[in-house]
């Protein structure tokens, strides 16, 4: 039998600055109580165990399908459940897209909250081959045309269409031979 209670545990997470009303605490208690005495508990601890533990095979036996073919044989291996159960089975699987609705944001929301936040900032105007070829030049105006640092680092500017300072921080980020670094 699939029952589908992560959405009743959710309910309780999605606004955790308001409390609960007594009432409706003993009503969901009340509730379980109901379901885990259809289910022959006579205490809350086994019978919320039992649900887990009764999910999460479910999951595992429809990981392991993967496809409507290998659902088919594993169900195919089941015993046939009364009327009841064939109700509360389809049931849960015709509810099964209403209730993924309202699950997907809030996996998404916790999904995104693991993820790094971007970046910020404005983004860089010379991209890492632009970062290459400004580094060459400079070395090249330097060596070639004997100017000195700042006359090579305005001409790249000006050829470049961007600040001095730009290719300034380019020239301080470049990587130097392993054997200058020591």
């Amino acid at each position: 039998m699939v029952l589908y209670a992560p959405e009743l545990f959710r309910w309780f997470w999605r606004h955790p600055w308001e409390k609960m009303k007594k009432e409706t605490c003993n009503r969901i208690l009340h509730a379980y109580d109901e379901i885990f005495a259809l289910l022959g508990f006579e205490d809350f601890a086994p019978g919320i165990r039992y649900i887990c533990s009764e999910m999460e095979t479910h999951l595992k036996k429809l990981r392991q399908g993967r496809s409507r073919s290998g659902v088919e044989a594993i169900l195919m291996k089941e015993p046939e459940p009364d009327s009841e159960k064939q109700k509360a089975i389809l049931e849960a699987i015709r509810l099964l897209p209403y209730q993924l609705r309202k699950a997907v944001p809030q996996i998404a929301k916790e999904i995104s909250q693991k993820l790094p936040r971007p970046p910020g900032g404005r983004p860089g105007s010379l991209t890492p081959e632009d970062h290459k070829h400004v580094c060459r030049e400079i070395g090249r105006l330097m060596g070639d045309d004997g100017l000195s640092l700042p006359d090579a680092e305005m001409r790249v500017a000006q050829q470049k269409g961007v600040s001095v300072r730009t290719i300034q921080r380019s020239w301080q980020r470049r990587s130097r031979p392993t054997s200058l670094r020591e």
